[in-house]
């Protein structure tokens, strides 16, 4: 007895001192001769701190069976859930299983820190797929003035955000889903008092809330101002279009996503406005700059292995006959025509000023390839170097492969000035 009580005070020092890895192998032996619950949570803490998730999980679904009831115990299965299973969901996870472990959290009744993490985790899932209605439906089981309100930190800095106005900008969106648009507008104002950094957000779903609401001249001003500044965000560009667009203004409508197209900077994320500009293209009769931008669309799904929904392969077909276009074109020449229209269209923009005109036909190297990072750069001898995307290469790249690639203007967010960044990127040889 008096040598069970020692390991057992021992484990205890050792835990309390982060000695995580001795105090684990102590636990484990005790748990497995006493069944005992300090033990069992004892153990399950170190395997947690230690990320040993893959012994952790198991041993916490066992223990919630028998100790759920003990506070040391279920604070430790609900934090094993969260690090072992919730954290480590992958983006092609289903809604589901991120609901499925989440209400299993919930029912543990985790504390405040707990539930935060776990309902943020749920807003964050079904934004992404836009389910509104299960935004609904978790979004008030937060209550907003017990988020924290300091700004969050990451390695590369102040985000400007904090989990207050995270809150408050789902919940706005769901009230716009919901057609509680006059709460919507009450939020948005509020929000806008108690953000810095963080504005436009909000300034942007109160304006999306007077349209919904038919009030078209006060959401205009507010896009007008929001998209009439020098650093104007593209898909704030396409907003203001798409309103543009339901007034009758399809010129206007159009030289606006033209122009947000060029702000852009990765083309997958510009899919849905792509499919718009083709629209708004054939409505006015400009069959060319619709049938290029069909195949942009195309190859930009293609090129991540979407499915191509049938109606564009049949626009595609239908124009090419009617027209004599060509039917098969190639990712590169599709994307030059497009920029070559976007350009031709945006003669005021602020990033084509004097001295900002487009280079073609440059040679070099790409540099700082990483594992797992969506983006490189291409550096020539004089050193200057050049933002891209590794979606947009084609072919198989490593560091120092050279490719020959032309530059346009572009707006650098991070330094907040004028910038270059590179396009139809080849690789020397193909």
């Amino acid at each position: 007895m008096n040598n069970l009580y020692h390991q057992k005070e021992l484990a205890k020092t050792y835990r309390k001192n982060n000695n995580y890895h001795e105090a684990l192998t102590i636990y484990k032996k005790l748990w497995e001769t006493t069944h005992d619950k300090y033990d069992a949570t004892g153990y399950l803490h170190c395997l947690r701190k230690l990320k040993k998730f893959t012994e952790a999980v198991p041993l916490a679904k066992e223990l919630e069976k028998q100790y759920s009831d003990f506070n040391w115990c279920r604070i430790e299965i609900i934090w094993t859930y969260i690090s072992g299973i919730l954290n480590n969901l992958e983006d092609g996870d289903s809604l589901g299983k991120t609901i499925q472990i989440a209400q299993r959290i919930m029912s543990l009744n985790p504390d405040e820190v707990a539930l935060q993490k776990t309902v943020f985790t749920v807003l964050k899932k079904a934004k992404q797929l836009k389910k509104w209605d299960v935004c609904c439906d978790w979004i008030d089981k937060l209550d907003p003035d017990k988020l924290p309100d300091t700004s969050i930190k990451t390695d590369k800095g102040d985000t400007g955000w904090n989990y207050q106005l995270i809150w408050y900008h789902h919940k706005i969106r769901c009230l716009i889903y919901q057609r509680n648009l006059e709460e919507a507008v009450e939020k948005a104002d509020l929000a806008i008092k108690k953000s810095k950094q963080q504005k436009k957000y909000f300034q942007r779903l109160k304006a999306v809330a007077f349209q919904e609401q038919g009030y078209i001249q006060e959401a205009e001003e507010i896009f007008s101002e929001l998209c009439n500044a020098p650093k104007a965000d593209w898909w704030m560009l396409h907003d203001y279009a798409l309103l543009l667009k339901s007034k009758g203004e399809n010129k206007v409508a159009l030289q606006m996503m033209y122009k947000a197209a060029c702000f852009a900077f990765r083309l997958e994320g510009t899919i849905g406005m792509i499919q718009d500009i083709v629209t708004i293209n054939i409505e006015l009769n400009r069959i060319e700059e619709a049938f290029y931008h069909l195949h942009l669309y195309k190859a930009i799904r293609e090129k991540n292995k979407w499915k191509v929904p049938e109606q564009v392969l049949k626009q595609l077909e239908d124009i090419s006959e009617k027209q004599d276009y060509p039917y098969e074109v190639s990712f590169n020449e599709a994307r030059r025509r497009c920029e070559t229209y976007w350009g031709k269209n945006q003669k005021n923009l602020d990033s084509r000023k004097k001295g900002h005109k487009v280079r073609k036909g440059l040679n070099s190297r790409l540099t700082r390839l990483k594992v797992g990072v969506p983006f490189c750069f291409i550096q020539t001898k004089d050193k200057d170097s050049f933002f891209c995307y590794v979606s947009d290469i084609p072919g198989k790249v490593n560091e120092g492969t050279k490719v020959t690639f032309d530059v346009i203007p572009a707006f650098d967010k991070k330094k907040q000035k004028e910038s270059w960044k590179a396009t139809n990127i080849s690789l020397v040889g193909k």
